[in-house]
């Protein structure tokens, strides 16, 4: 009687990846968040208006002096992103520019 030896090996046609965004406001750090799988244009907008912003809002909160006026300089507030194809859509620049106009 023989045996046999069997071995499986998985593999996926494209490699296994996650994104990950985090910001950073002074001395404080946004985020990080993580994001299964490939980071589309619909996707990037959610994630902007439904997560992002929040964290974004409630760092600038934590930012602000004894008389409610937010200690960093507006205007020297950025967003920056990679060139990305999922951040390259209308509806993500819209959104951007109205958030963060003139940036």
């Amino acid at each position: 009687m023989k045996t046999l030896i069997c071995a499986c090996v998985g593999q996926t046609q494209y490699p296994e990846k996650i994104d990950v965004w985090a910001g950073i406001l002074r001395d404080q750090v946004i985020g990080p968040l993580y994001f299964n799988g490939n980071l589309n244009g619909e996707a990037y907008l959610d994630v902007l208006e439904n997560a992002n912003n929040p964290l974004i809002n409630d760092a600038l909160e934590n930012q602000l002096d004894g008389d409610g006026n937010i200690l960093p300089d507006e205007d020297r507030l950025h967003f920056q992103q990679e060139g990305t194809l999922a951040y390259r859509v209308l509806p993500v620049w819209q959104w951007l520019d109205n958030v963060f106009p003139n940036k």
